[in-house]
């Protein structure tokens, strides 16, 4: 159970590190840069709540995934937001400006724009773990240029923009937790036409 623990806190940690170089970068290579946090996490075997959604197989996996993944994720790009938060001005306001983003958002919008990114994240994986890393390395960029919503990139935004976080935010954000979830989980739903 520490190894779980110790390894969500890793993997927030990797997705922090890919949101610090997309703030900073910004533009169409920070998409590209952000990848590097999602090759650690699979390389290493990390685990991040929606690289892990997606293969729960029993009640004891789903339970494992919101109960020690998903807070192990959050810890890791809180602890990372703090080591940052004063010697990266630039991408704290960022972050701000994503944070206002996201609290724009309806709950219907921010469920399907999580939906989508959770889809995307569930095969990139699927692929990576493959040995294929192509469509991470285009799925990714995918869902950051589409405005798709990631719960934990959002839990490193909101660490950071925590000037900006508001019951609004918390509801945006526990929104988008729920439609990576679907998400993750579509591909195991196909529609069968006779």
């Amino acid at each position: 159970m520490l190894k779980m623990i110790y390894s969500s806190i890793l993997a927030g940690v990797c997705i922090s590190i890919g949101c610090i170089v997309n703030l900073k970068v910004g533009g169409y290579l920070g998409p590209f840069l952000f990848c590097f946090g999602l090759l650690t996490i699979i390389h290493y075997r990390f685990k991040l709540f929606t690289g892990v959604s997606g293969f729960v197989g029993s009640w004891r996996d789903m339970k494992e995934a919101l109960c020690i993944v998903l807070p192990g994720n959050i810890v890791g790009c809180a602890l990372t937001a703090l080591i940052v938060y004063t010697t990266l001005p630039e991408v704290r306001e960022a972050a701000e400006a994503m944070v206002s983003k996201r609290n724009a958002l309806g709950v219907l919008d921010a469920l399907s724009l999580s939906v989508l990114c959770g889809f995307i994240v569930t095969a990139a994986v699927q692929f990576a773990r493959e040995g294929r890393y192509l469509p991470l390395l285009f799925g990714i960029p995918l869902f950051i240029f589409a405005g798709f919503v990631h719960c934990i990139a959002d839990g490193f935004y909101y660490s950071m923009g925590v000037a900006n976080f508001d019951f609004n935010s918390l509801i945006v954000w526990l929104t988008s937790i729920v439609g990576n979830f679907i998400g993750c989980n579509l591909y195991r739903w196909p529609v069968k036409l006779d």
